[in-house]
């Protein structure tokens, strides 16, 4: 980002985590999706995205617990924003492993459920997407290993199904199967489709109403 940003870059691009242009102030390009909208990375149209992502849940499959995100690229949602995925954090979870401790592990857990939970609302403005509901879920059930291979950690394994207590902004508490940001995100205007656009400044892709004019500079 820091060398795209300095003179010398003029005229160049590169791929990059929406957080670092985000942060910097810096243009971003749309990406075309199927539903034939040209789209940016907000949390809104990545939660949009990532409601067609599935986790492998198959325990002897080597990809186990990876994401699988086939029908994310093809989602005919207007909102997708189709190159959205997920990241990861990997834990030590054998009780027999010598690195660990309990008191190594309780931080672990407590770090993780205040990030899968409460942090969530913090991560929309820095340029990502907070998990929804069925992500929480499973990162629980790998968060309650530590417990299984440690007694002495606290955790509550409840929480896994039970989510209420989880302030996690894409689902509201006592509706946790509703992706609340997919709900709520704006769709895209009409003048972000090739051949319509560009938006101009303050017209495009933060239009609620999918069915109100906005305003189009004729292509060049």
């Amino acid at each position: 980002m820091n060398f795209i940003k300095s003179k010398g870059a003029n005229g160049s691009i590169a791929m990059e985590e929406y957080s670092y242009p985000l942060m910097a102030n810096y243009p971003v390009a749309k990406v075309l999706n199927r539903a034939g909208y040209y789209t940016l990375p907000t949390q809104y149209n990545v939660a949009v995205a990532l409601t067609k992502a599935t986790i492998n849940s198959n325990p002897k499959d080597p990809d186990y617990l990876t994401q699988k995100l086939d029908g994310v690229y093809v989602n005919s949602d207007k909102r997708t924003y189709p190159l959205s995925s997920y990241v990861y954090a990997i834990i030590p979870t054998a009780a027999n492993d010598k690195r660990m401790t309990t008191a190594k592990r309780q931080t672990v857990v407590d770090f993780l459920k205040h990030a899968i939970c409460e942090g969530q609302s913090e991560v929309g403005p820095i340029g990502y997407s907070p998990l929804p509901v069925n992500l929480v879920q499973a990162g629980f059930a790998q968060i309650n290993k530590l417990k299984l291979a440690d007694k002495k950690v606290s955790f509550d394994a409840r929480i896994i199904k039970n989510v209420k207590n989880c302030h996690n902004p894409t689902f509201v508490p006592g509706k946790p199967s509703q992706n609340y940001l997919a709900k709520i995100a704006p769709y895209p205007a009409e003048c972000d489709r090739p051949g319509k656009g560009p938006c101009v400044e303050g017209a495009g892709a933060f239009n609620a109403n999918p069915d109100k004019s906005a305003r189009c500079r004729s292509p060049t």
